[in-house]
């Protein structure tokens, strides 16, 4: 009798559990093969300099080769996580039909003394779409071994992954945080280097929990230190625009060398004989090879 009963509830499920098993058959597939298609498309490959290129160099510089206002996310710089120089490239899905997915076809590097540089240049999509759109390629990420010690970017979100004693970034839009000892955070508007895209984001955020000295010059935009409980000194050089925020009351016991500057020089750089040094280009110059990791 139960042989009996069991045949008709099998014959109204089974249908149902093989088509159940089918879409989710169907559904994993689906999942693993975009998931692999993006892993091999050129837009997403990670791309290295090796560690033999990068002998001697202490500085990385982030610019563009064809200075627009598109908007450029940030970059996030992650320093201390090997030997090698790795970029991960993103490219916007609306540039996937056009032949600039290949990172090579837009990023350029080259070693200048001390400084390796690393050119972006705009995609035609936007060159050809107007000065306020969404930069179509741009450069995700970068891992940088712990003996890059300056950094030159527009903006950047900055991990310091491995203990540094020292650290100087220069900028207008960057976060920083991280095992530094000291750190020396500037203004780009001193540098030649500078391609200022307006204001309006303008502004520098520290992480200051394993910090122990930090120096800030700056000229206008927001300052922001955050967890300084364990800094021994601090130092700031900021022009009449700058707006200063400390997490607390204790840290201004640390400006015994405080300088700010006159308000009628707001919007003026605060440079001077500590601004960043810059390499001079020359025969010395040499261009390295983006090899993709696979």
């Amino acid at each position: 009798m139960r042989h009996w009963l069991c045949k008709p509830a099998l014959r109204q499920t089974g249908p149902w559990l093989f088509i159940l098993v089918l879409a989710s058959f169907w559904a994993l597939v689906a999942i693993s093969g975009w998931n692999g298609l993006k892993a091999s498309s050129a837009a997403d490959r990670i791309h290295r300099i090796s560690a033999s290129d990068l002998v001697g160099v202490t500085r990385l510089r982030v610019e563009d080769a064809t200075p627009s206002e598109a908007y450029l996310p940030p970059v996030s710089v992650q320093l201390g996580t090997g030997s090698d120089l790795r970029i991960h490239p993103s490219v916007a899905e609306e540039d996937a039909t056009l032949r600039t997915l290949e990172p090579t076809t837009w990023i350029t590097a080259s070693v200048d003394g001390e400084t390796l540089v690393l050119r972006v240049s705009t995609s035609p999509t936007t060159a050809r779409s107007g000065s306020r759109s969404r930069a179509q390629t741009w450069i995700k990420e970068i891992e940088a071994p712990a003996h890059i010690q300056h950094l030159q970017l527009e903006q950047g979100r900055v991990h310091v992954r491995a203990p540094m004693d020292t650290l100087t970034i220069e900028g207008e839009r960057i976060t920083v945080h991280g095992a530094v000892k000291a750190l020396d955070l500037r203004s780009s508007e001193c540098s030649p280097h500078s391609r200022r895209r307006g204001s309006r984001e303008d502004g520098m955020d520290i992480d200051a929990k394993e910090m122990q000295l930090v120096r800030l010059r700056a000229s206008s935009g927001l300052v922001e230190l955050k967890r300084s409980e364990g800094l021994q000194s601090l130092e700031l050089q900021l022009g009449g625009a700058v707006a200063l925020s400390l997490d607390r009351v204790g840290a201004l016991d640390l400006l015994p060398g405080r300088t700010v500057a006159d308000a009628s020089g707001a919007g003026s750089p605060v440079c001077g004989a500590s601004a960043v040094a810059t390499t001079n280009s020359g025969d010395s110059s040499r261009t390295v090879a983006l090899v993709p990791v696979h």
